[in-house]
């Protein structure tokens, strides 16, 4: 080899972007790479397939992360594992010369087998111009399978698109309040505060579910699932309560106003109310604010006297929360007056995490509007009631005559002896009888 000859091969090297190196070095290295992308792109994938196909659990999961942006990133980290796999399996990887903007996801057609054609090719290494020049060989279906993976991310992206503001806006067309998701998790206002809910489903009357004091809209569920697909159902998060924010002043005007928030957010007209523990008094004081849009009401395991049904006996038990032990009066109270022998074994380390992770200013508040006299209300609801309690000694004697009295329309029914406070955790197909029967009642 001349000497003239040798410079020419060292140039072909760098252009190359190895510097010099070894063929051995190289392909060492390229290996390492692609181990690297492969292992990126099968994560990708995992994660990527589960947002895409379930958005709505793993939204529900995440706790205050709409469905709609779940969609978006695991449908993003689809195609990333598809372009990660395409180039670790390329001789030379090669950037994509296509962006997300550049063109519609809808579009067949020619310039859509050019795209495939094009983005196959930088993805194997191949040149743009033609592949007879370094004889790489690539399939046809590998490019159409990077096409379809990014035309769904790209519809994503459109939407998200969409709705950012480019420049200046129309007043016309301006709008200062963000539309929330028709089905899914979604956020709305009340009086500055931020209440989080999810609703799915079509039909009237919805359902509304409001949970009880230092819990969430998570226990509801078993329930929404089972009636997302028969009528409309919504669950939220009371002020103070899982994603939703604390208010100022625990008050009930606060609980019932957030619930009707809700519903309008909702877009639910006519409901059945059902409420567990202290919801109960919320669906009760929602019946009689809107009588006009409440048609049913259940009552699990709720009380609209005062806690104890005596002022000292409640002021005992709320006593021993407004002190530095209050975590351990917690606990006790979740064992003795939540749970009971015969409750699963899951739906206790449920309760038990969630119950035991709310503050100190949650128990304070709920204990103080529980043994309130203020509870208390003698306006009748004059819609089909269905209530059902635990038996002994948290009953308030007479209990049923009192509801009675309140609720002519009145179902009653006292679980078997064993129960615990949350009974569509611990029996949920007799829970789902029992509203099925009473939805059948308001629509005769």
């Amino acid at each position: 080899m001349s000497q003239r000859q040798r410079p020419a091969t060292q140039s072909q090297d760098d252009l190359g972007g190895y510097g010099g190196r070894s063929a051995a070095r190289q392909t060492a290295g390229m290996s390492v790479v692609r181990l690297a992308l492969f292992s990126n792109a099968l994560f990708s994938a995992s994660i990527g397939l589960l947002a895409a196909a379930a958005p709505n659990d793993v939204a529900r999961w995440l706790g205050s992360v709409p469905p709609s942006d779940v969609r978006v990133v695991g449908l993003s980290l689809l195609v990333f594992a598809v372009a990660a796999a395409m180039v670790a399996r390329a001789r030379r990887p090669g950037p994509l010369p296509v962006r997300c903007a550049e063109w519609e996801p809808g579009s067949l057609g020619p310039s859509l087998r050019q795209l495939a054609v094009t983005m196959t090719r930088a993805a194997t290494g191949a040149s743009t111009e033609s592949t007879a020049g370094d004889g790489t060989k690539f399939h046809p279906a590998s490019g159409w399978l990077v096409v379809g993976a990014l035309g769904l991310g790209c519809s994503g992206c459109s939407t998200s698109a969409s709705s950012e503001p480019s420049g200046a806006t129309d007043p016309a067309q301006d709008t200062t309040t963000e539309v929330p998701p028709r089905d899914g998790l979604a956020r709305t206002e009340f009086e500055g505060l931020s209440l989080t809910y999810e609703a799915y489903g079509e039909g009237e009357p919805a359902i509304v579910f409001i949970h009880g004091g230092i819990s969430t809209r998570e226990v509801w569920a078993q329930a929404m699932e089972a009636w997302r697909m028969r009528r409309r159902v919504v669950a939220l998060d009371l002020p103070g309560h899982g994603a939703s924010d604390p208010p100022p002043l625990y008050t009930r005007a606060v609980f019932e106003g957030a619930v009707l928030a809700v519903m309008d957010a909702a877009d639910v007209e006519e409901v059945v109310i059902v409420g567990h523990s202290f919801g109960v008094s919320v669906a009760r004081d929602v019946a009689l604010a809107a009588p006009d849009r409440v048609s049913g009401l259940m009552m699990l395991d709720g009380f609209l006297v005062p806690l104890g049904g005596d002022p000292a006996v409640g002021n005992a038990v709320a006593e021993p929360f407004r002190g530095a032990g209050w975590e351990d009066a917690a606990e006790t109270f979740v064992e003795q007056f939540m749970l009971a022998d015969n409750t699963p074994a899951d739906a206790a380390a449920f309760v038990r995490e969630m119950m035991l992770s709310g503050s100190q200013e949650q128990w304070v508040g709920i204990l103080d509007l529980a043994i309130d006299e203020q509870v208390e209300r003698d306006d009748i609801v004059d819609v089909p009631v269905f209530g059902t309690f635990l038996p002994g000694l948290t009953l308030p004697p007479e209990y049923e005559a009192y509801l009675r009295a309140r609720f002519p329309d009145l179902e009653f029914e006292l679980q078997p002896t064993g129960t615990g406070h949350f009974i569509m955790l611990e029996r949920p197909a007799a829970f789902d009888t029992s509203l099925g029967s009473l939805v059948g009642r308001v629509g005769s």
